[in-house]
Order: C-alpha cells, then structure tokens, then sequence
C-alpha cells in the first residue's frame, strides 16, 4: 500500500514538473513555479532529487520551448527552493551547459529565435546556480579578514 501511494505522488510530481515545461509557447504562470519551489522547500533530499531528475529530463526533449521551459524553471528555482536543490543542479551542470551551443531546428515563424532563447537562458541558469548568496546573515571571506 504504501509503495502505491508513493507511486502515486511520483507521478503527480512528475505531472507538475511537465505541467511547468509544456511544448506550449505561453509563458509558464508563476503559480505553477512557486508550486515546485515550494515542494522542494518542504521535501526530503530523496524527493528534491526526484524532482531533479524530472526537469534534468526535460533539458532532452527535442522542443527548444520546453527546454527553455526548463531552464526558466531551474533559474527561477534556485533563489527560492533551498540549498539542497542549488546542489543537485551544480552536481548537474554539464546538462545545462551543454545547451550553451544548442543547434535545433530553425522554426518556420521564428527562425533561429527559440534557439537564442535556449543559449541565453542556458547562461542565465548556470549564473544563477553558482551565483553566490547575498544573505547578510553570513560573513562574507572579506569580513574576516578586517577583524
């Protein structure tokens, strides 16, 4: 019963995740991102990873809007879902970087722009995954120094 019900709920993460990375060319309501960033607040680590791996799955898909999708979604929840979920995506990286040169295929409307929009948010994704906190609770290596 009890694997049932975890079933369950991985399906329905799973559901959220693709629900916020749709092949829809609308902007992802942020809700939707604020739903995740707050199941990965709450989450055991084994659940954040879980969650990860969705996304990192949606990096694959061969629509360059569901990976700028994803991508949106790592950047914007890196600042608000916790430290553990910041790791899982430096431990990940290389998924996100290797979008930096992303070649699909040019769109019949677009051209070349879902491509560019890839590359850019890739940029935008890794800056924010190693960007350093600007929490004023924690000493910075300077303030040491002048003590």
């Amino acid at each position: 019963m009890d694997s049932s019900r975890r079933a369950v709920e991985s399906y329905w993460r799973s559901r959220m995740i693709d629900g916020a990375t749709s092949d829809e060319d609308k902007v992802t309501p942020v809700y939707k991102l604020e739903e995740i960033c707050e199941l990965l607040r709450s989450s055991h680590v084994s659940i954040v990873k879980e969650v990860s791996e969705f996304i990192l799955k949606r990096l694959d898909h061969k629509s360059p809007i569901v990976k700028q999708k994803a991508l949106r979604l790592i950047k914007y929840a890196v600042g608000k879902s916790g430290v553990e979920f910041r790791r899982e995506m430096q431990r990940n990286s290389a998924a996100v970087r290797q979008l930096f040169h992303y070649r699909g295929q040019p769109n019949p409307l677009k051209g070349d722009a879902l491509n560019k929009a890839v590359w850019d948010t890739a940029h935008e994704a890794i800056s924010a995954i190693f960007a350093e906190d600007n929490n004023p609770s924690k000493p910075s290596p300077s303030d040491d120094l002048n003590k």
